[in-house]
């Protein structure tokens, strides 16, 4: 008898938990197919007023550099493994903040680098001895076009950059051997999707955090059917977590199916 009660308190939960699940389901698809007929007809004006008003805060720079050697980081008393991973360089929260707001005004202030080197772990990818290394550098002024790069500006940043790498690697400098630098409108140039240089898709202040990229129930559905926006300018935003390209990916192949 007490083996009957269980069993079937069991069965409650597995149906109970099965319904909500159906539920949830069709909530998904009734929200794809609510979302695409609100897109088709009265949220076209919405959709485009919100891009075109699309807050673009973290214009970045990246410079590559052919190196004779790995940097050796005084934190490590000379060693050079740590650019085997990712390795950020700042003196303060306050530099960086510093840069940020420099980058605002349309100064060229680099206050925070993000490092990798490719060849750390595939040495294949320079000559015997050699090395390569990427560096993210923030911040450059968005607007600054090409003509500003070219007299000058291209070469400052460069210098700031190694700069601020040899504060924690002494001696850094006399190691590279090549170093060409993009700015944000280089950046843009090379691929669109990254305007003015933010190559995390727009601004993470909270409104185009939480409504990324407007609010709605589907916010990756778009006014022309069929058509998804899968990117770093998507919910949740960019990361090594894949969202913004796996939901909408599920939502097409959902409308697919439904023949939508």
């Amino acid at each position: 008898m007490r083996l009957a009660k269980v069993l079937g308190t069991i069965g409650r939960v597995c149906i109970t938990a099965g319904a909500l699940i159906l539920l949830f389901v069709g909530y998904q698809l009734w929200g794809t197919g609510l979302r695409e007929a609100q897109a088709q007809d009265k949220l076209e004006s919405e959709f485009e007023e919100r891009l075109r008003s699309w807050k673009v805060r973290s214009p970045v720079l990246k410079l590559n550099a052919a190196l004779s050697e790995l940097p050796r980081w005084t934190a490590t008393g000379g060693e050079t493994w740590p650019v085997a991973g990712t390795v950020n360089c700042r003196e303060s929260l306050d530099d960086a903040q510093a840069a940020f707001e420099a980058a605002e005004r349309g100064e060229l202030s680099v206050g925070f680098t993000e490092i990798y080197s490719q060849t750390a772990s595939d040495p294949t990818g320079a000559p015997p001895g050699g090395h390569v290394i990427s560096v993210f550098g923030q911040y450059a002024p968005a607007d600054a076009g090409r003509e500003a790069w070219d007299a000058g500006l291209r070469e400052a940043a460069a210098d700031q950059v190694f700069g601020l790498i040899e504060r924690f690697a002494p001696g850094f400098r006399d190691t590279v051997l090549a170093r060409p630098l993009q700015g944000p409108a280089d950046l843009e140039r090379g691929d669109p999707n990254l305007v003015g240089g933010d190559v995390g898709g727009g601004s993470y202040a909270l409104d185009q955090t939480i409504f990324r990229p407007l609010p709605a129930l589907v916010p990756y559905a778009t006014p022309i059917r069929g058509l998804w926006l899968g990117s770093s300018s998507a919910f949740p935003g960019g990361a090594v977590h894949g969202v913004p390209g796996w939901a909408p990916a599920s939502y097409a192949l959902a409308a697919r199916r439904l023949g939508r």
